[in-house]
């Protein structure tokens, strides 16, 4: 597996971003500072909208172009929490998909009732 694409926590990532000359880290920053401000708009509530947009402004707006390692974190957080949730509403499918068939191997009646939003209830004949 590419080194890339393996799980990796704040503290790598940004040990990662530092490692860069000045005027590279300012790019990456400033990228990744306009995809976690993109993110945020479609999937974040208002606090942390405020709070991603704050900062990446001051980050903009600077002279100097740096930002705090505990901002960073802040925003780094926040966008993480959507694919955090990602996996485990796929954790919980995978082991509601397991049930239903271990159910019908044992010839338990399995009903899926659909309700008016997209989410499955799932009930065992009782």
């Amino acid at each position: 597996m590419h080194k890339r694409y393996r799980k990796q926590g704040f503290r790598n990532w940004w040990r990662g971003i530092n490692r860069h000359d000045t005027k590279r880290k300012q790019h990456i920053l400033s990228q990744w500072l306009k995809y976690s401000c993109k993110t945020i708009a479609l999937r974040g509530d208002v606090d942390q909208q405020a709070v991603v947009y704050t900062i990446a402004n001051r980050f903009n707006n600077s002279d100097y172009k740096k930002i705090s390692r505990a901002n960073a974190k802040r925003v780094y957080d926040i966008c993480n929490k959507k694919q955090q949730k990602y996996r485990e509403e796929i954790a919980q499918l995978k082991r509601m998909r397991e049930n239903i068939t271990h159910n019908v191997k044992h010839n338990i009646p399995v009903e899926i009732k659909r309700t008016r939003s997209t989410r499955k209830i799932v009930s065992h004949g009782r």
